[in-house]
């Protein structure tokens, strides 16, 4: 932010400069490799403030958070190596290193979660793997398909009953990220989807027709798999578990900075289960409308 405002006001900068000799501005050279710094973070500054928002985003928002993150870790450490941005590719390139080294561990789940938005589902990441892998995008797809198959058929074996109604709290989730670096994703033709014999409800729904991205923005993920558990059960049920997953820290670390305000020094005996029900109670009113 300080960045862009920085660049902002570069014409001003340049005429104090022509009024008070003593200023020091910047080079023209040292103004464009600002600009071009402040482009590159740009994309971590949006997505950590969705990540870390107050009205805590749902899971099915993070798989195109983290791959636009991953393009623009690749496209530092390779494109600006070779106009010579030699600090900014270094960075880059540790970077990557450990972006590799956690997405080994967490793209399976947030694939998972994509898959279940019916906005993108398995064509959103066959296209990502695609922009990233090349042709072995496609590959990496289908196996994610397979695990989510897997994964289906052993959630429903160790899942007593399918329950008729889901108690959830609806969650209305807005991606504010520009959209316009998956802009071309609506023209993007799927090779693993398309009309098959029903084998399952997670079959069905892979087959049915996705809604359109930029026209339903605004969904809530969460009312939608409310209003369509009739027709998939089965998937419902495993997508109000998935969906709810946290997989940021922002509302553990929440809990615990009320925790320390409810037990003080002069209140530090509290039963767990009273401080469970305090806090439970906190969030109750403060979740309720006016």
């Amino acid at each position: 932010m300080m960045l862009e405002s920085a660049i902002g006001l570069r014409e001003a900068f340049t005429l104090l400069q022509d009024i008070d000799p003593q200023f020091d501005n910047l080079s023209d050279e040292e103004w464009i490799e600002a600009q071009k710094i402040a482009e590159v973070l740009k994309p971590f500054y949006d997505i950590t403030t969705l990540f870390s928002g107050t009205a805590y985003p749902t899971a099915n928002l993070y798989f195109s958070g983290v791959w636009r993150i991953q393009m623009k870790i690749k496209e530092v450490a390779f494109v600006f190596h070779s106009e010579n941005q030699d600090q900014v590719c270094c960075m880059a390139k540790r970077m990557k290193v450990k972006f590799d080294k956690y997405w080994t561990s967490y793209n399976v789940i947030l694939s998972f979660v994509v898959i279940l938005d019916p906005r993108f589902k398995l064509q959103f990441v066959e296209y990502c793997y695609g922009k990233f892998f090349g042709s072995d995008g496609e590959k990496l797809a289908n196996d994610i398909l397979d695990k989510l198959k897997a994964f289906l058929q052993e959630y429903l074996k160790s899942s007593n009953e399918i329950s008729a109604s889901s108690s959830q709290r609806s969650v209305r989730s807005s991606s504010k990220i520009p959209s316009s670096d998956f802009a071309d994703f609506g023209k993007f033709q799927s090779k693993l989807c398309g009309p098959s014999i029903k084998e399952s409800d997670l079959q069905s729904y892979l087959d049915e027709e996705k809604l359109d991205h930029k026209k339903y923005e605004d969904l809530g993920i969460l009312e939608y798999w409310k209003a369509n558990e009739g027709k998939y059960p089965e998937v419902a049920m495993m997508a109000r578990d998935i969906l709810s997953i946290p997989i940021t820290t922002v509302a553990s670390e929440s809990s615990f900075s009320i925790g320390g305000r409810i037990l003080d020094k002069y209140r530090s005996t509290l039963l767990p289960d009273n401080v469970e029900a305090l806090l439970c109670t906190h969030d109750w009113l403060c979740g309720t409308p006016g």
